[in-house]
């Protein structure tokens, strides 16, 4: 996010901030003079009205779905043909003569990390996940089947 959007949301937030208080202190001003009976039962009249609000919203929703079409209504999920069944992948084959060219490449980069330790950090910020690829091919080398 740059700066001037940073600033935008803030004033917006400030704006907000003001008008709920300005909100606020308008309806504190008509009901300080109500008592406590008084008080009670608006809220009581209030938490009714919202209710009915929102009982109307969902009858009204449910009634225009069930008369117009089925979105309301989850439709069933059925399974792709091929859960179930076995797969068979193909094994990934790493041949030793490959193998023993990544092993040369990080005999290499070691000897790079003891020699010249900043061609090697300017190697590491080019290629960040160089080593990690490395283990990761190393592993899946000895994972597989041999033959």
């Amino acid at each position: 996010m740059n700066l001037k959007q940073n600033i935008s949301l803030r004033l917006l937030a400030e704006k907000y901030d003001r008008m709920v208080h300005h909100a606020a202190d308008r309806l504190s001003y008509r009901t300080k003079h109500f008592s406590v009976h008084k008080q009670k039962i608006v809220l009581i009249i209030f938490c009714m009205l919202s209710g009915a609000t929102c009982i109307c919203t969902i009858i009204s929703s449910v009634h225009r779905h069930a008369k117009s079409s089925t979105e309301f209504f989850a439709q069933p999920v059925y399974a792709p043909s091929h859960i179930g069944k076995s797969i068979v992948w193909p094994e990934p084959i790493i041949s030793k003569e490959i193998f023993d060219r990544v092993e040369e490449f990080k005999r290499h980069l070691d000897s790079i990390a003891g020699a010249d330790t900043s061609a090697y950090h300017q190697l590491m910020i080019e290629r960040p996940g160089l080593t990690d690829s490395i283990k990761q091919f190393e592993m899946l080398y000895y994972s597989q089947p041999k033959k």
